[in-house]
């Protein structure tokens, strides 16, 4: 079984998936949320009415995906004894409808480590939302209680991860709703993983490389984000079990690019979504999982 590819960053889009379904695929409603963008720490606050608008670009295999997403506070609620914020997004891919979403979030995330509250999202998140149309049905699906799981690794695998974060000199960054004087802030995360095959004779070997510089300025409400790059390289083989521990096979590499350039911001912006929807659940429909015969490679 080759390591998993979902070990890299989720990137500018956090795509909510019910935990243990992580293998099968919606046919419902769109669950696209920008959640993981916002910053739940900031000294203003999230008021309801705060909203902010990104041009966002994705660059694969030498094409280019544009869209834009919108994200919104649009109020408060006291669920199961937490304090919770909503938070709407709506995301508009180029030349397709827009997808709308809203995601009540534990405000105990503030705690989060390092304030990642992208990688934070899945474990404070409590229900999610979508339509698709303004007016149209309301889906609906709720979140169990979700906890990191311990770590335990594959009797004679390598893994490595060395992350890095620092801050670069502050900036001028230029944009379509202004110009901002911003401190970047860079995450540098490689990894190396090496997991032994069934057949005892190779092994599943991955390698990445992320980087994420997100350029930080106070004036911006709801994320206090200007501009973000995200990249993301890696590559994928099978090594002989017996192989070095810096063994480094020729190998395709591969991996895409991201960027979010602020567009506009204001703060009485109003939410899409009905205050309280009437609601059904949402409608996940999983594909077939067959499991691999014994002594068979998983893929």
């Amino acid at each position: 079984m080759r390591p998993s590819r979902q070990l890299s960053s989720l990137g500018l889009l956090l795509l909510l998936t019910c935990p243990g379904l992580s293998r099968g695929q919606s046919s419902g409603s769109p669950m696209v949320s920008g959640a993981g963008l916002v910053d739940f720490a900031s000294r203003g606050g999230l008021k309801p009415g705060m909203w902010v608008r990104y041009n966002l670009s994705t660059t694969k295999a030498g094409r280019v995906f544009r869209g834009s997403q919108t994200l919104l506070v649009s109020g408060s609620e006291i669920y199961k004894g937490e304090r919770c914020v909503w938070i709407e997004t709506l995301f508009t891919p180029e030349g397709a409808p827009t997808q709308y979403a809203r995601t009540l979030v534990s405000m105990k995330i503030k705690g989060a480590p390092n304030h990642d509250f992208r990688k934070a999202i899945p474990y404070f998140q409590r229900k999610v939302q979508t339509m698709k149309s303004i007016g149209g049905q309301v889906e609906e699906l709720v979140f169990p209680e979700v906890r990191a799981a311990a770590k335990k690794l594959v009797e004679g695998s390598d893994q490595r991860l060395k992350d890095v974060r620092d801050t670069l000199p502050s900036t001028d960054v230029a944009t379509d709703a202004g110009k901002f004087r911003c401190l970047p802030c860079r995450f540098r995360r490689d990894g190396r993983f090496v997991v032994p095959d069934r057949n005892g004779q190779s092994a599943s070997f991955h390698q990445q490389h992320e980087e994420q510089i997100d350029y930080r300025c106070a004036e911006v409400p709801v994320t206090g984000l200007v501009e973000q790059r995200y990249k993301y390289v890696f590559k994928d083989a099978t090594i002989p079990v017996n192989s070095a521990p810096d063994f480094d096979p020729p190998a395709e590499l591969q991996g895409y690019m991201q960027e979010a350039v602020l567009t506009a911001f204001g703060t009485t912006g109003k939410p899409v979504f009905p205050k309280a929807p009437k609601t059904v659940p949402m409608n996940i429909p999983m594909q077939d999982v067959t499991p691999p015969k014994a002594g068979a490679d998983s893929p």
